[in-house]
């Protein structure tokens, strides 16, 4: 097991409550981007350390790609936090979380 699976295991719950919260309030229908900052907010308000939009480079046997791959949010530097705004989740949508 990774040395950060039980803080990330722990904060979890916490992302999904501040998701939910964001959606209470702000309802549904808007952008991904507006959301991902309002969960930044919250988490924020948690005294949750949370970055949006984080490059990470993508490398395939010896080659660096010239774009990276697009965190939405990496929190407390353990979480990965992929958003999406959705009627239903495809398997496209599985695939990019993967």
């Amino acid at each position: 097991m990774h040395p950060r699976y039980p803080r990330a295991h722990e904060l979890t719950r916490i992302v999904i409550g501040a998701a939910i919260e964001v959606h209470r309030l702000k309802g549904p229908g808007l952008l991904e981007s507006i959301y991902s900052k309002c969960l930044w907010r919250e988490l924020h308000l948690l005294k949750i350390p949370a970055e949006r939009e984080i490059a990470a480079p993508i490398e395939y046997k010896g080659y660096r790609f010239d774009e990276p791959l697009r965190i939405d949010l990496l929190v407390d530097e353990c979480l990965l936090v992929e958003l999406k705004t959705v009627d239903s989740i495809q398997p496209i949508h599985k695939a990019q979380t993967l």
